[in-house]
């Protein structure tokens, strides 16, 4: 349990990933996971409230892709919102998303998905 961790400094480590539970520290603020062999950021790090500074560099993150992290912290936690939000309602829109490929993610969605909009894939 984290509940009272403000601050996570886990930069040049070697990890190769994170933690989905890291959603239960409510009170992040700041998280480093710079210089790691990470490669999948978990959806969940979306859900943490008070999150506002993330350093994420130098990592071979394939998901979320590429083009999603030139848009920085906010471009990240918003495309990892949708799947959130998906495991709520059903529907997960990934229209406009840049993607080339169906991401693994969609199982953090579950059986609880009911539409999948994807109308843009284009071919790498």
């Amino acid at each position: 349990r984290c509940r009272n961790l403000s601050m996570l400094f886990v930069d040049s480590n070697r990890l190769t990933a994170l933690p989905s539970t890291i959603s239960q520290c409510k009170v992040l603020t700041y998280l480093n996971v710079s210089n790691n062999r990470i490669k999948r950021l978990p959806v969940s790090i979306a859900d943490i409230p008070q999150l506002h500074e993330f350093e994420y560099d130098n990592n071979p993150f394939e998901f979320p892709h590429k083009k999603v992290f030139v848009a920085g912290k906010v471009g990240i936690f918003k495309y990892l919102k949708r799947f959130i939000t998906a495991r709520k309602t059903g529907v997960l829109d990934l229209t406009k998303a840049d993607l080339v490929e169906i991401p693994k993610e969609i199982g953090f969605v579950g059986d609880k998905l009911k539409h999948l909009k994807m109308n843009d894939i284009q071919p790498p």
